[in-house]
């Protein structure tokens, strides 16, 4: 299943969607992880859904800089990545 994030109610469709795009889950925290690369900036951002708490969060890393824990990230934020994400999401297919 192709999905590409168009319009802003896209966003809660990926939200729904979050674990059959995931590249994994990660048992010991409960949660789906979907990492992309970015180019531009030269490392990657992990998006990560915790399906019981339907929090959703993001992790950046590259050459610069590293955030220091989960971002809590909300549909405007996820809006704002689209570009990125489906850059990684057309990876996928």
């Amino acid at each position: 299943m192709l999905m590409i994030i168009k319009k802003e109610i896209d966003v809660k469709h990926f939200i729904v969607h979050f674990s059959n795009v995931a590249d994994g889950y990660d048992q010991g925290n409960q949660k789906y992880y979907l990492v992309v690369s970015d180019e531009i900036l030269e490392g990657e951002i992990c998006f990560m859904l915790y399906p019981f708490e339907g929090k959703v969060t993001y992790h950046r890393r590259n050459k610069q800089f590293c955030d220091w824990k989960e971002i809590d990230i909300d549909n405007d934020v996820l809006w704002n990545y689209r570009k990125l994400l489906n850059r990684g999401l057309k990876k996928l297919i």
